[in-house]
């Protein structure tokens, strides 16, 4: 089985002086990134989900949303310049090059193409507010599988701010 969690980043800083890519995750962001890896971790527990790596845009918004996930998820975080501004191609090339001996997957990456990645292998308009996110299982050995075929299962994860 594969599981692919794709969540779009916490809440971020509004942009200043052209620096989109340096912008960080705001106070209310930062909580929403935790409680989203808190119910990742007890989804995770309750499936048996062993999330070994978390693949992340290097944007400093993703990589500290990604970064909140791995402490709570542990697994290795692999940060991707290439992903910031990407595609929805982009993203598949990035999963079907996984090794087959890997079966569970976290991406955190922007609007509008982490969304768009949703709906791509989902079949369904999934769009993200900040944090939230959607886990789609699939009953294949090889990730280049993935995107050719629906889900079995899914679960949303909608972010609840936190108080």
């Amino acid at each position: 089985m594969k599981q692919i969690y794709i969540f779009r980043h916490a809440q971020a800083e509004a942009g200043t002086s052209g620096d989109d890519f340096g912008r960080a995750l705001t106070p209310k962001g930062l909580r929403q990134a935790q409680q989203q890896a808190k119910a990742l971790a007890q989804h995770a527990r309750q499936h048996g989900a062993n999330h070994q790596l978390i693949i992340a845009s290097q944007a400093l918004r993703t990589q500290q949303t990604a970064e909140c996930f791995r402490t709570a998820l542990g697994g290795q975080l692999e940060l991707h310049h290439s992903l910031y501004a990407s595609s929805v191609n982009r993203w598949l090339l990035e999963i079907a090059g996984l090794g087959h001996e890997l079966s569970s997957l976290v991406l955190v990456g922007h609007n509008p193409e982490i969304s768009a990645l949703a709906q791509h292998l989902s079949g369904q308009h999934l769009g993200f507010s900040p944090a939230d996110g959607v886990a789609l299982f699939w009953d294949t050995d090889r990730w280049d599988d993935v995107q050719h075929a629906r889900p079995q299962q899914q679960q949303r994860f909608v972010c609840r701010d936190s108080p």
